[in-house]
């Protein structure tokens, strides 16, 4: 039988998340799959009065910049966020959502809140808490190591 490692498994539930919570026909724009956009949705929504900016989605997702431009390009060619301009330095960006995008953000909040609920009743308090504090410190080792 074959050895189960950490990383195989966190891939795995990471594809069943991504496969239940987005892979449907409510997890779509204009036929288009959107995906972990819902996760980058909530953030512009939950830090819109801050102003974000491309770098931000980068550090707090841990994804390239080619990647990040990627999909912001495409959420603003679905009319999701529009860019703009800043003031101070016409090179920075300011993302914000659209109505649609606000909209979108909505449905998609109550689904992965209702989803987050049926999947952490598989834990007690204390497991659930165990298994955060210990993803925490996986991604700590991750980010440290170079290959």
């Amino acid at each position: 039988m074959e050895e189960k490692t950490i990383l195989t498994e966190i891939r795995i539930l990471s594809n069943l998340i991504r496969q239940k919570l987005w892979s449907n026909p409510q997890a779509k724009i204009d036929g288009e799959l959107i995906g972990g956009h819902g996760y980058i949705l909530k953030y512009l929504a939950e830090n819109q009065e801050n102003g974000v900016f491309q770098r931000d989605i980068e550090k707090v997702f841990k994804i390239r910049r080619s990647t990040v431009t990627q999909t912001l390009n495409r959420m603003e060619e679905n009319g999701i966020v529009i860019r703009k301009s800043v003031e101070h330095d016409n090179r920075l960006k300011k993302i914000e959502l659209t109505p649609k995008g606000r909209q979108i953000h909505l449905s998609f909040k109550t689904r992965a809140e209702n989803f987050e609920k049926e999947v952490s009743k598989a834990l007690t308090e204390k497991e659930r808490q165990k298994f955060l504090d210990l993803v925490k410190k996986l991604q700590l080792k991750v980010e440290e190591q170079s290959l």
